[in-house]
């Protein structure tokens, strides 16, 4: 006599090719979901659709954005990039997180206008001058012992909430990259988006 335990049993292993073990894609990332049937005893065969539907909803996605800057203190605002990605990965719910590699930036958000933007400029300009002596300086002679001090005080990561499909930034508030190096550079900027797609697909 075949039971609603006797089927799932049946069903993992012919659709997914292993006794408990439900293999599940998350564009391109693979791990593995641990379902032990004798503890989650499924006696309704709808339950079945409900968990694969529940696992099929999240999703994990990468993306980097490419910033060329300059040997200056810059101060970019990435916050249209970063939003077109997010429309684009189609997310409906969910947490972006970014990263910038490297010791000498960072990122933050701020009112991206002319006069907060000079006055940040200027904060860090007198909170970590450049022509102080550092031992990085006296070590390495790269000159560049401010712009570490600067980043490891800025932090390097944010983490932004999804909610409708978009970033729940303040009205005011933008997303910006600050470098802080001395000589120009390539900046690549990594975000991941963990999340639920929109109910209608």
């Amino acid at each position: 006599m075949y039971t609603e335990k006797k089927i799932a049993r049946a069903l993992i292993q012919k659709v997914f090719g292993g006794t408990g073990i439900l293999p599940v894609r998350v564009h391109g990332l693979k791990t593995c979901v641990t379902i032990i049937l004798e503890k989650v005893l499924i006696s309704c065969s709808y339950r079945w659709i409900l968990i694969l539907s529940c696992v099929d909803m999240f999703f994990l996605e990468t993306f980097t954005l490419e910033v060329k800057t300059t040997a200056g203190t810059d101060i970019l605002d990435l916050t249209a990039a970063v939003a077109a990605q997010v429309e684009q990965i189609g997310v409906a719910e969910g947490l972006l997180t970014l990263f910038i590699s490297g010791s000498t930036a960072a990122l933050t958000t701020i009112e991206f206008e002319t006069g907060v933007v000079n006055d940040l400029r200027a904060a860090i300009d007198r909170l970590f001058p450049q022509d102080i002596p550092y031992e990085h300086d006296r070590r390495w002679g790269d000159g560049n012992g401010y712009s570490h001090v600067r980043a490891a005080f800025l932090k390097p990561s944010l983490s932004i909430p999804i909610a409708g499909g978009r970033l729940r930034l303040g009205a005011w508030q933008q997303i910006v990259l600050l470098d802080f190096d001395n000589r120009p550079r390539q900046r690549s900027i990594l975000g991941q988006v963990i999340g639920s797609r929109p109910s209608n697909g």
